[in-house]
């Protein structure tokens, strides 16, 4: 996640052309794509990450999740960040994570839905 590496700097170069190409395909359907990010378990849980692994450390992720809204600014994107609502179900005390593994859980992805669903009906893209 560190983009001052060069081979991350290098991905994120191959992610912008790879995102731009599957929005001009996308497009070119008649469809309209949606990017949603997902923040990491140090992200959301950070009132308790933060004091343990510290400030600079978390900002890693910090960087590349800044870079990822970037992106949806550049190229006009149209993107979902979940961030502060999962934050909020995690100050609450909801496991939102498996313990082993970096991907949400059942929970988690249950949790993720409905401001995500509700996002998308904002935006008008839900069928009625």
């Amino acid at each position: 996640m560190d983009l001052s590496k060069p081979q991350n700097s290098l991905v994120y170069d191959y992610t912008k052309h790879a995102i731009r190409e599957a929005q001009a395909l996308v497009t070119s359907w008649g469809g309209q794509m949606v990017t949603m990010l997902i923040p990491t378990r140090k992200q959301v849980y950070r009132y308790i990450t933060e004091p343990i692994t510290g400030t600079d450390r978390l900002a890693i992720h910090d960087d590349a999740y800044t870079a990822m809204l970037g992106l949806c600014t550049e190229l006009d994107l149209t993107c979902f960040d979940p961030l502060p609502q999962l934050q909020a179900f995690a100050q609450h005390g909801d496991l939102l994570y498996y313990a082993e593994d970096l991907h949400l859980n059942p929970r988690g992805n249950a949790i993720l839905a409905e401001p995500l669903w509700g996002w998308l009906g904002g935006q008008r893209l839900l069928y009625d």
